[in-house]
């Protein structure tokens, strides 16, 4: 039997494997591939939670899972990284449509965070920002910017009071 398996295993051209791996008796083994640095594989990371955000049962579950002090973590190791800001303001601006996380937003220390971001002078990580301020805005905001829709102006409160 074992001859018999040796014999077809050669005959064998897995065309889908075969420029991926490659074969020793009957071991498999894995060409090495390039590897990617940890800051592509947090953006990566990060395009799921987005893609997750946009769902309102799944931004509960990110709240519960202390997403927010990880995303605090992730900046403090990648400070100066555009991308990653911008992923993590989406996150979040996401989270912000739903008034029931707000208080964790608060709690988080995320508004003074997004308020910086807010004075960004790169559109990828000022623009979420802003987003993200105007959904948790009730008092004088009233206006909530889905996934995909950004408020470009006027990007500061306006109030008008009138005297009587």
């Amino acid at each position: 039997l074992d001859q018999y398996l040796h014999s077809c295993e050669e005959d064998v051209m897995d065309s889908d494997i075969s420029n991926e791996f490659h074969r020793e008796s009957h071991h498999i083994h894995s060409i090495p591939r390039p590897r990617i640095s940890q800051e592509t594989l947090i953006e990566y990371c990060l395009q799921a939670l987005l893609s997750h955000s946009t769902v309102e049962e799944q931004c509960s579950v990110l709240m519960e899972s202390m997403t927010l002090p990880l995303f605090s973590l992730v900046l403090a190791a990648h400070p100066d990284n555009a991308r990653i800001k911008s992923l993590i303001g989406k996150i979040i601006s996401n989270i912000s449509l739903h008034p029931r996380h707000h208080p964790a937003i608060f709690r988080a220390g995320w508004v003074g965070i997004l308020a910086k971001w807010k004075q960004d002078p790169n559109l990828l990580v000022s623009l979420p920002a802003t987003k993200a301020l105007c959904n948790m805005d009730q008092e004088y905001g009233g206006h909530k910017f889905e996934p995909g829709i950004y408020l470009l102006l006027p990007n500061d409160r306006h109030v008008q009071h009138k005297n009587n």
